[in-house]
């Protein structure tokens, strides 16, 4: 009868324990900086060189920020993927 209570309580003490919960990690500062304003041309400029360097100005600040997106989808994926993993073993558990 001992024997049979000592084994209900461990049972019992087994089945009480607190699921851990992970928390979403954290998002890389380099990811959190806010997009870079594009530069309009000046109305005094009105030479064809100065719109092109404008507009060559404006393209490398678009695809810095095509590249800071793309890795930022690549970071959010790779996470969701471990996040969805953990959860999924400690559910099996």
């Amino acid at each position: 009868m001992r024997l049979l209570l000592i084994i209900a309580v461990l049972a019992l003490t087994g089945c009480a324990s607190n699921p851990t919960v992970m928390d979403w990690p954290t998002v890389p500062a380099d990811l959190k900086k806010p997009a870079p304003e594009l530069t309009p041309l000046a109305k005094d400029k009105r030479k064809q060189s100065d719109l092109i360097q404008n507009a060559n100005e404006n393209y490398s600040k678009y695809y810095e920020l095509k590249n800071k997106y793309e890795a930022w989808q690549k970071w959010q994926d790779e996470q969701s993927k471990i996040y969805t993993g953990v959860i999924k073993k400690t559910e099996s558990n």
